[in-house]
């Protein structure tokens, strides 16, 4: 981790200790612990190795979850039962960047160049949680009026929206 004043440790440090390691310790009931320790290990000596690279596998994970899940949303929203587990499966994606992003800012303010970017992030996470909010909109709508082609240009917004959020953080964590 950072020492204070020190920039030459990017963001993505972070990206180990908040979400890889607490989700890994969260396996060791149900898999194999020392497996688990294994692959806690590997992601350790991956990250020193490769500064950064756990930010960049954990920024694809999200992204490509939550625009898969949208993706989805085309060839499932005449089913019914298939469209409202895929609003559901949107919501938990869009909570666990909101997390993901919270935690973050929570900390790491002294990390890479997050204090100089800490107002265009700021405002880049309002505006992904004012797109959540009209993509919701958006759905509740659809159920009144059937009309999907506002439901797609809502989803392309949000995709186009975690694009940009995760950008910023990748500007952010760069040293």
């Amino acid at each position: 981790m950072a020492l204070d004043g020190e920039e030459s440790t990017p963001v993505p440090n972070l990206a180990l200790e908040t979400i890889v390691k607490p989700a890994l310790r969260e396996l060791e009931p149900s898999y194999d612990t020392e497996m688990v320790k294994k692959l806690g290990a590997a992601f350790a000596k991956a990250e020193k190795e490769i500064p950064g690279v756990t930010q960049q596998i954990v920024g694809e994970i999200m992204k490509s979850d939550l625009k898969a899940i949208l993706a989805k949303i085309p060839a499932e929203i005449s089913n019914r039962q298939k469209f409202l587990q895929t609003i559901k499966d949107i919501a938990t994606a869009i909570k666990d960047l909101l997390d993901a992003v919270n935690e973050v800012f929570k900390n790491c303010q002294s990390v890479g160049k997050m204090a100089q970017y800490k107002e265009a992030l700021e405002r880049n996470k309002k505006e992904f949680v004012k797109y959540s909010k009209n993509f919701s909109d958006t759905l509740k709508q659809y159920f009144k009026d059937q009309r999907a082609e506002a439901v797609y240009l809502s989803a392309n917004r949000l995709i186009n929206q975690t694009n940009h959020i995760l950008y910023m953080f990748k500007l952010a964590g760069s040293s």
